[in-house]
């Protein structure tokens, strides 16, 4: 069975929900609406990649740190890429003060 098709407006809305209430990071981590499509528990998911089942957990409800292996491993087991496993929202305030912006340069080998 392939991969089902992706509805990016039911990704964003379950995304909101499951992961209300969580210090209101922007950055959405997909797994379990990518874990629903495949009929795949988190369980299964670990006794595949090898990935504990409390990472797994995590990465599910709210996870502040991510390891990128265990990312990859994800992307793996479910055939899927990372774009489709994590998804960003415009911040409500701005978190950045300001940002700088740097003069592009040119290498020498470039400029022959």
């Amino acid at each position: 069975e392939g991969f089902l098709p992706k509805c990016r407006q039911a990704d964003h809305e379950s995304a909101k929900i499951s992961n209300k209430g969580t210090k209101g990071y922007m950055i959405r981590i997909l797994l379990s609406t990518r874990l629903g499509e495949r009929r795949m528990t988190q369980s299964d998911l670990a006794r595949v990649t090898g990935i504990r089942s409390q990472t797994i957990n995590e990465l599910t409800t709210i996870a502040e740190r991510v390891n990128l292996d265990d990312l990859d491993l994800i992307c793996e087991a479910l055939d899927c890429d990372l774009e489709d496993l994590i998804v960003r929202e415009p911040n409500i305030e701005r978190r950045v003060k300001e940002v700088r912006h740097i003069p592009q340069t040119v290498s020498k080998s470039r400029k022959k």
